[in-house]
This record gives structure tokens, sequence and C-alpha cells, in this order.
């Protein structure tokens, strides 16, 4: 009878024992994983004349990140990290542009600055350089690389290099056009001048295209005279690589002079806005860059990005009770925030090193396609994402697909026309 009490008893520590041991692993496998923080920081014209664009990025940025927070973050290596986003104010200009990139480093403690657009490169790289941090930036004339010392640069928006391929876009659209008129602010006379003659030389060897160059002063309002000039000079397609404002009063003053030859740009088609400004018949034939995830149809868009984009718009539309009114965003502030995130994650860190690393050793997915980043020829590293150069002109109300060449490698327009200079 003792052995048999002596057996029970012992069965019965036994079963504590287990019972203490499987409650602690069960504690110790639902415990919650520390969720870190990933500062990215942001600089876009809050004021000024391009305003509009950072204050339309910014909403869509917070969205994104609010929707990345919801999901439980960002996972990075064996951490998952909330997204938190710090803004800044460049105004457009170069010395707020500093500013704001000493206040996002210094104060907020950012890893990243992405999105930028702005004029002010020269003055931030110097400060994103020595402390590491990622600086996603545009390229364009204005934007010099040193190899040496912009060791943290990535270009994730090939401004200048883009250009020609939209321009392409237009020109196989309206086949007949033989003569394209290049215009924008003086400032753009000047930025282009290294580049323009094997364009031109280029165009018209291959493509037999001839090009007239026409240019205005900065805040022109009056585009009759600049057009009539045009007019005399046979354009038969207009490329305004300026802003939306210049784009629609063009296109405004364009119809009223019943001179309604094909008007390509660089901005997002948001008719809304430019009907406003020119009325319907001056928005006819505007064709402009188009980026949005889920009307691109050459350029093959990750699922998962695709269905963020989607998520992206359907809460703007929920939160503003009103459709996206372009997808500007997912060229600039979206997709750089993407870029780097993604880059995080393969790396498996934050590290800017390991994150450089991964940008230069992988191909790297985006709301505009996936792309293995380029420019060896062009920037002495392979630091540039390529881009879709999608084009949509607007057509009585909406903005219809007219065609896709895609910007897959930087160097293949340096390789191109290095043969014309």
């Amino acid at each position: 009878m003792r052995l048999k009490t002596a057996i029970a008893y012992s069965l019965f520590i036994v079963c504590i024992v287990v019972l203490i041991i499987g409650t602690a692993c069960i504690q110790k496998t639902e415990a919650p994983a520390e969720i870190k923080t990933l500062k990215i920081g942001c600089i876009m014209p809050f004021t000024g004349a391009a305003s509009m664009y950072g204050n339309e990025t910014r909403q869509h940025m917070d969205i994104y990140a609010s929707l990345l927070n919801e999901s439980g973050g960002v996972k990075i290596g064996n951490d998952f990290y909330k997204v938190e986003l710090h803004y800044a104010d460049d105004s457009m200009q170069v010395a707020p542009s500093a500013a704001a990139a000493r206040k996002l480093i210094y104060d907020e403690g950012v890893t990243a600055i992405v999105g930028y657009f702005g004029i002010g490169y020269a003055a931030v790289a110097p400060l994103t350089n020595p402390d590491k941090i990622i600086f996603i930036a545009r390229s364009g004339a204005d934007v010099v690389i040193d190899p040496e010392r912009d060791k943290y640069v990535v270009i994730g928006l090939p401004l200048g290099q883009y250009t020609l391929n939209q321009a392409l876009v237009a020109l196989e659209a309206y086949p007949e056009a033989k003569v394209i008129c290049w215009t924008g602010p003086e400032g753009a006379k000047e930025s282009i001048s290294a580049s323009a003659g094997p364009v031109d030389r280029w165009l018209e060897a291959e493509k037999g295209v001839k090009n007239v160059r026409i240019f205005y002063p900065p805040g022109t309002t009056n585009f009759t005279p600049y057009l009539l000039k045009m007019k005399e000079q046979g354009a038969q397609l207009i490329y305004n690589g300026s802003t939306l404002l210049d784009i629609a009063l063009m296109g405004k003053q364009r119809y009223e002079l019943g001179f309604m030859i094909p008007l390509a740009c660089g901005s997002d088609n948001d008719i809304a806005t430019m009907k406003s400004i020119a009325g319907i018949n001056g928005i006819q034939g505007i064709i402009g860059n188009q980026n949005a995830p889920w009307e691109l149809e050459k350029t093959k868009v990750a699922p998962r990005y695709l269905e963020m984009a989607n998520k992206i718009r359907n809460k703007f539309q929920e939160i503003n009770g009103k459709p996206l009114p372009h997808a500007g965003s997912f060229v600039a502030g979206l997709n750089q925030a993407g870029q780097y995130m993604e880059a995080c994650q393969l790396a498996g860190s934050t590290d800017p090193d390991k994150v450089m690393a991964a940008f230069k050793t992988n191909t790297v997915d985006t709301f505009i396609g996936s792309y293995k980043l380029t420019g060896i020829r062009t920037f002495g590293m392979p630091i540039s994402f390529g881009y879709p150069c999608a084009m949509a002109e607007i057509r009585g109300e909406k903005s219809v697909h007219i065609g896709e060449y895609p910007l897959t490698d930087v160097d293949i327009w340096f390789d191109e026309l290095s043969k014309y200079k």
C-alpha cells in the first residue's frame, strides 16, 4: 500500500513539474517580440509654389506607414519595426534643403532621407554621407554624383534619363510628328546644354525627328508668344518638362490659338486641377507621366506592391471621399520609402553599409517595377533605379494609356548618346 502511495505521489510530482515546464514554454513562446522603430525622413516642398506635390505625397505616405504598422510593421532580419515618418519642408529651395536635412539627421535621428526631388542635392549630400544616412534622391543636370563621397546615395528617380524615353512614347503615338519642340523655363536651357546636342543628333539620325528648343522666363503665364514661335518653326509635338501649372496654361493658350498639337510633359495628368485652369478643351491632347502601378502594361509590378498600391488608393478614397487625384507619389515619396525598406529587408539589417550592399547586389522590387541598380558608366557606380516611362493622353474626361518605353538601365542612353557627342 505504501509502495502504491509512493508511486502515485511521484507521478503527481512529475505531472506538476511537467505542467510548470509546459506553462513556462507556452509563456516563452507567446511572449511578444520587441517592436523597434524605423525612422525615415522626407524632405519635400510643403510651402511655396510646389507645395501641392509635397502635401499630397505626404498624405499618401502617411497612409502607407499606417497600413504597414497596422499589419505588424516591417520585418527586418529577426526584428519587427514600426515605421515612423519625419518630414521637413524645403520650399523647393537650396538653403531650406540643407536646414531640413540637419533637422532630420540631428534632431529626429532618421536613418534615411527619401523622396527628395528638390534642387538642393549639392547641399544635402555632404550632410548625409558623413553620418552614413541613406539619401534617396533624383538625378538631373543639377545633380553631380561624386562616387568617392556619395557612397550612401541612391538615385530613386532617374529624372535626368527618363525624359527622352517619355518623348519617344509620345512620338510613337504620333508617328506623323517629325518636329519636336523642347521647352521649359530658362533654367532648363542651361542645365541640359551638355546633353541637348547628342539628343538632337540621335533623334534626327535614328528617328528622323528634327528638334526645336524654345525656352521662357521663370514665372511666365502668357505662353502665346512662345507658342507662336513654335508654330513658325514647324513644331508638331511639344515636350515641356516644367510644372503642372505651366502645362495647363500652355494647354489653354494652345487651344485659344487653334494650335492643338500634342503637348507632352513630365507631370502627371491631374485632370481635375488642369481642367480648373485650362478648361476641358484646353487639356485635350496633353500627354502626361503615368505612374499608377495598376495601369502599367509593359512593366511588371510585384504582386505585393500592387496589392499595397490598391490598399493605399482605397484608403485615400475612404478618408477623403474622392479618388486618388494622381499617382505621382508612387514615383516620389512612396516609392523611395518602399525602396529603402525593401533594401533593409534584403540586407536583414538597418546597418547602412549592409543596406547599400543590398541595393547594389540585388534586384529590388518597387511600386513601379523590379530593378537591379545600374549606372556604372553614367555615375561611376551602380546606384540608379530604372523607370517605366509610361505615358497617358487626356481624351475627354479620361487619361488614356498610350504606351511605355521602360528605362531599365540608365547606362543605355549613356552608350547611345555618346556616339553623337
